[in-house]
């Protein structure tokens, strides 16, 4: 690659003499090589890919700090304070030995602010499966990804030998590798990405403590020669060119996303504006979602608004989120997680789990410690194969739990404690690493088996679902960091049945504190209907039999779009639109809140409070940019307030119809509330009789 750097610095040179560009200072260039033929995994890199130039796919799980490394180093004699430039050889600067000026030895010392350095951060990325690999990012590269992006790297893979002591020359006999990255791909560009505005940015920055995960800094992409990007950012401080999918009109304003152009670039924004404004928009984008799954139009409608989202809003002293939450209740074999899958399909930017097999660090974020390398663990107390209990290396020898042959110490020399973990390759120090609600930031994070989650995972997910936050305090590390996350979960009944007769938290076993963070809640049943049941059978009969096809299709069904173009649709309205509460949709949020109020009162239920009307109005921007519209306007608010009842009626249903909220609040309906205010009465009753 520094022959490609330098054959185009000469055509630099060759072509730019008559503007001005002298061959003895001849412009700095990275050529940056990507999109290769083939792209391999992270499992697949074998010893000999070693030193040669490879395309992997992963995800970004850690980036550190911008590290300054040096590459033209400026000593200066002290003696006759003649200057002598060194440059970085395969990591080492030799310092010169003698003055080529007056002669003397050893008379040369570094001058800091004189030499040249250059940025570097080290990377970890993960594949599909636990393999990892650790990237080394340089210049412009920098601050390109962060945690939870999914990225396509082009770099030279490379294995580095591992001293045994840092001042002995003794290596190991296993190298470690690395991969040298020269080009970083975010393959979530043309799916759902969000922007952040530059108001939010700003604002949070401003509330202080809240930091990301992923550290900040302005940086630009260096794509091919020709299409060199300004340095400029229309997502503020913390955003890169590459979060631009769709930018402005002006023709810089476009990103290079790979081998997309910006002519394919403006015709696909053409169709999205073309597809805007079809009578039958929300019926042909419910059709697209989960086309396989049968009816269930308002489930997939209030699903589809959450990848579309709302907007946050900063305040003084705080914030209100805009992302939705959801929570899908019911039966088993209702498609509850084939829903969830589709929500994760258009959601690249986001982490799909399971609450049996997650736990609360694994939500949130969780501190590495520094081990010793190649550290040899094993069981502090064996009582099965150790019955006295002796911690020394001779009875750890003749345990069969160990693990691998230990080092060579003295017999019976007491067993150190090892602490299990790793640190920062850089700088050896405590470093954390991210969840998947962090790693899930500006995205979606998809729960499974929502109701099988351990009680200490279910504590963390209260600050992160309202505050979007995450709070780490552990080993001396003490941050905030952002979880603006959106939660799509499904739960089970306990017993796998719903109980009609048992609210929602008593038939999830979950806290009502934490059910009231959800915006949506969905009650999906198997209900035993003839004609229903004959319909769905029909249709899943036509996904396996194409002759089935034409009786299971329903009449009048609109007709659906790509997935493709789904997911650029909804990218452009999360990066272009941003909706604004209209005079008339406010009046029309003041009525629904005030008639819902009237209803709680008159059946002496609380039917809405302020944290419903906020879901409403992150409801009716979330429909606002499914139209791509700028304005949410009275229909948007009443269609928002359907889908909220909709959802609500079966959830938090009441003992005479309507909703009850307490039922979700408090775990306890309507009836068993007056059982409770009329029980001392009875028993004082009982007793004077």
């Amino acid at each position: 690659m520094p022959i490609f750097d330098q054959v185009a610095a000469e055509l630099a040179v060759d072509h730019g003499i008559d503007a001005g560009v002298r061959p003895e200072d001849p412009p700095y260039i990275t050529v940056r090589v990507f999109n290769l033929e083939n792209t391999r995994t992270i499992r697949d890199l074998n010893p000999e890919d070693i030193d040669t130039l490879v395309s992997v796919q992963g995800m970004v799980t850690r980036t550190s700090s911008i590290i300054p490394e040096l590459r033209t180093a400026y000593f200066r004699c002290e003696r006759c304070q003649r200057p002598q430039e060194v440059l970085n050889e395969a990591g080492r600067v030799q310092e010169p030995e003698k003055c080529d000026g007056c002669g003397s030895k050893f008379t040369c010392v570094l001058v800091h602010n004189m030499s040249v350095f250059t940025n570097k951060q080290l990377v970890k990325m993960q594949g599909e499966t636990p393999h990892s690999v650790n990237l080394y990012t340089y210049e412009a590269n920098v601050d390109v990804c962060r945690p939870g992006d999914r990225v396509t790297i082009t770099g030279t893979y490379r294995a580095a030998a591992m001293r045994v002591q840092p001042h002995t020359n003794n290596l190991h006999a296993v190298f470690r590798t690395f991969l040298d990255a020269m080009h970083i791909q975010r393959d979530e560009q043309g799916r759902l990405f969000t922007v952040a505005a530059q108001a939010d940015v700003s604002k949070g920055e401003a509330e202080g403590g809240k930091e990301d995960l992923p550290t900040g800094g302005g940086s630009h992409i260096t794509g091919p020669l020709s299409t060199m990007l300004p340095t400029t950012s229309l997502g503020g401080a913390g955003a890169t060119q590459a979060d631009h999918f769709f930018a402005g009109d002006d023709e810089q304003q476009f990103a290079q996303l790979g081998a997309t152009t910006h002519e394919q670039v403006r015709e696909r924004e053409a169709e999205i504006r073309a597809l805007s404004v079809d009578p039958a928009l929300h019926e042909r984008l419910v059709a697209s979602f989960a086309p396989n799954i049968w009816e269930m139009d308002d489930v997939k409608k209030g699903l589809l608004v959450q990848l579309f989202g709302g907007l946050g809003k900063a305040f003084p002293g705080g914030r209100v989120r805009g992302d939705i939450n959801i929570l899908l209740v019911g039966d088993p074999s209702v498609s509850k997680s084939q829903l969830l899958s589709y929500v994760h399909a258009l959601a690249p930017r986001g982490i799909y789990t399971s609450g049996k097999g997650s736990s609360a660090v694994g939500l949130t974020a969780y501190v590495t410690k520094p081990g010793q390398p190649g550290a040899w663990l094993t069981p502090a107390h064996c009582t099965q194969h150790r019955p006295s209990g002796h911690g020394c290396w001779l009875c750890v020898l003749r345990c069969p739990c160990r693990p691998a042959r230990p080092p060579h110490s003295p017999r019976h020399q007491p067993e150190p404690t090892i602490m299990a973990g790793k640190s920062d390759p850089e700088t050896r120090e405590l470093v954390l690493e991210s969840g998947a609600l962090v790693l899930s930031d500006r995205g979606i994070c998809c729960i499974d088996e929502f109701d099988k989650m351990s009680d200490s995972a279910r504590s963390m997910l209260h600050e992160a679902m309202e505050q979007q936050t995450v709070s780490v305090a552990k080993a001396g590390l003490i941050s905030t960091l952002n979880a603006r996350t959106s939660v799509c979960a499904c739960a089970n009944p306990i017993g796998s049945r719903y109980n009609p007769s048992l609210s929602v938290s008593e038939n999830i076993n979950l806290p009502p504190t934490l059910l009231t963070r959800f915006d949506l809640i969905y009650l999906m049943l198997d209900k035993v209907d003839e004609e229903k049941d004959r319909r769905l059978a029909r249709h899943l009969i036509s996904l396996y039999h194409e002759g089935a096809t034409g009786a299971a299709r329903q009449g009048g069904r609109a007709e659906p779009v790509s997935q493709e173009l789904l997911r650029d649709y909804i990218a452009y309205a999360r990066a272009r639109i941003t909706p604004r509460l209209s005079d008339d949709a406010a009046t029309e949020l003041i009525t629904a809140y005030q008639n819902l109020r009237r209803d709680g009162r008159e059946r002496r239920v609380v039917v809405a409070t302020p944290r419903q009307l906020e879901s409403i109005i992150r409801l009716s921007e979330g429909l606002a940019r499914m139209r791509l519209s700028e304005t949410v306007g009275r229909a948007e608010v009443k269609e928002a307030v359907r889908l909220w009842y909709t959802a609500m009626s079966g959830s938090a249903s009441g003992e005479h119809g309507g909703i009850d909220l307490e039922n979700i609040t408090t775990g306890v309906n309507a009836r068993a509330r007056a059982a409770g205010r009329d029980l001392p009465q009875e028993l004082k009753r009982l007793l004077e009789a």
